[in-house]
């Protein structure tokens, strides 16, 4: 008969606990699952009368994250439209040289705003920034015709207040699954389009001198 050694009893111990610790594993993430299904249906019924939840998928995604650089760009953009103008206000001599300066130094600006811009066209596959998300497939119903959409949500989990009175609140982001439907509603076009008036409105003034 073979002789038990301590470190067979031990690995037999590692074994049982980790077979035993399963079933509570599954259990907590049947109500995670159970809880992101309620929350993104709670957000979907607060948009639309009738609809029904086809696919609900863990994903990743730097959708969030381009969003909160497009919306702090505002700001550089504005800058930026503001230095071209301050470009043609700072002309001191307007010899066809001075001028021809002035102007490369307005194109300047605003090509590297739109440099800028453009990079993000190129994050819809890039790494940084992403983030744990949910890819989620429904229909919604308009009369007799079903619309199938596609979207990412964002679920931030945040506890507010202490002790008895804390709770948990959920911040739900959600975006158009399509990169180009995602930058369309964003304030890509919009920075786009002022970059374009900034640089049109200092080169016009430029001009009228």
């Amino acid at each position: 008969m073979k002789k038990i050694t301590p470190i067979f009893l031990v690995a037999i111990f590692i074994i049982a606990c980790t077979v035993t610790n399963k079933p509570d594993e599954s259990k907590e993430d049947t109500a995670k699952q159970e809880l992101v299904k309620q929350i993104i249906n709670e957000d979907l019924n607060s948009r639309f009368v009738k609809f029904e939840i086809v696919e609900i998928s863990k994903d990743s995604s730097n959708m969030k994250y381009v969003d909160s650089y497009l919306y702090s760009s505002l700001i550089p953009v504005a800058k930026a439209n503001y230095n071209m103008t301050k470009e043609v206000a700072n002309l001191t001599s307007y010899d066809e040289k001075s001028i021809k300066k002035c102007a490369d130094k307005i194109q300047l600006i605003a090509d590297s705003v739109l440099h800028t811009l453009h990079g993000i066209e190129m994050m819809q596959f890039a790494k940084e920034g992403s983030e744990p998300c949910y890819y989620v497939k429904y229909r919604v119903f308009k009369n007799e015709i079903k619309i199938e959409k596609e979207e990412i949500f964002y679920i931030d989990s945040q506890t507010e207040g202490k002790g008895d009175n804390a709770k948990v609140i959920n911040i739900v982001k959600h975006y158009p699954y399509s990169w180009d439907e995602f930058l369309r509603g964003s304030k890509y076009d919009e920075l786009k389009q002022k970059n374009k008036e900034g640089f049109e409105s200092a080169v016009k003034l430029l001009f009228e001198l």
